[in-house]
């Protein structure tokens, strides 16, 4: 740590590069940098077939990072349980005007939801100054560029802690566990078709209306008091 800091102060030296790993969800192993470099990877899922350069490398040699990353900015860290941010703009410009290599990926396989871990890598010395990890989703693409942005690992925000609704209609389904009820014929999820009424889910909110008005009985013939003179 101690030569990292001493590396990091200097006023001149091997500039650091920013390297970003990506793994699909269908195991596809992606490594990107804003220069070409060899580093060792934190991420080592499926190499796909184009990548012939580290498919052919040793399994202990580093791992080629393609020199396709232009801009990684937006990061935004808070110590509480809002969700971290940052935006990646990779390049889709190598290719053909036919197949560009990043629109191909993209239509290949998704990219949303992908795992990723971007560095900021000290080549002279080897380590990493700053490291972050998240998911990826995708943002814009067009004939030249595509834009990422990312999600943390755990985002509450995207966790739903009740998956029930307030309603007079009963929450579960037919036949399960908590509905109980083991008969052929399904109820229509109402108080009156429940076959167990003591495990309905549900709000009951009904009430008796009475549209017929009531008669007081009242007395029709008069009286007439005598009084004291």
């Amino acid at each position: 740590m101690g030569g990292l800091v001493q590396i990091v102060g200097a006023r001149s030296g091997v500039a650091p590069v920013c390297l970003l790993d990506v793994v699909r969800t269908n195991g596809d192993a992606f490594h990107w940098a804003n220069a070409a470099i060899t580093a060792p990877n934190v991420y080592d899922g499926n190499v796909p077939a184009w990548a012939a350069l580290q498919a052919n490398a040793p399994a202990n040699w580093h791992t080629f990072y393609y020199p396709w990353l232009l801009l990684a900015d937006g990061f935004h860290f808070y110590r509480s349980m809002q969700a971290d941010t940052a935006e990646f703009l990779v390049q889709n410009i190598s290719g053909n005007s036919l197949q560009r290599d990043t629109s191909q990926l993209l239509r290949a396989a998704s990219f949303e939801g992908a795992l990723f871990a971007c560095r900021v890598w000290n080549p002279q010395l080897q380590q990493a100054s700053f490291e972050c990890h998240g998911r990826l989703t995708v943002i814009n693409a067009n004939e030249t560029t595509c834009q990422f942005g990312s999600v943390p690992l755990f985002d509450s925000s995207s966790y739903d802690g009740n998956p029930y609704e307030y309603s007079e209609s009963c929450q579960w389904n037919y036949g399960e566990p908590g509905c109980g009820d083991t008969t052929a014929t399904p109820c229509s999820n109402s108080y009156t078709t429940c076959r167990q009424p003591k495990r309905f889910f549900g709000v009951l909110n009904t009430f008796q209306v009475n549209l017929q008005p009531s008669v007081a009985n009242i007395s029709t013939s008069s009286v007439e008091r005598r009084r004291m003179v």
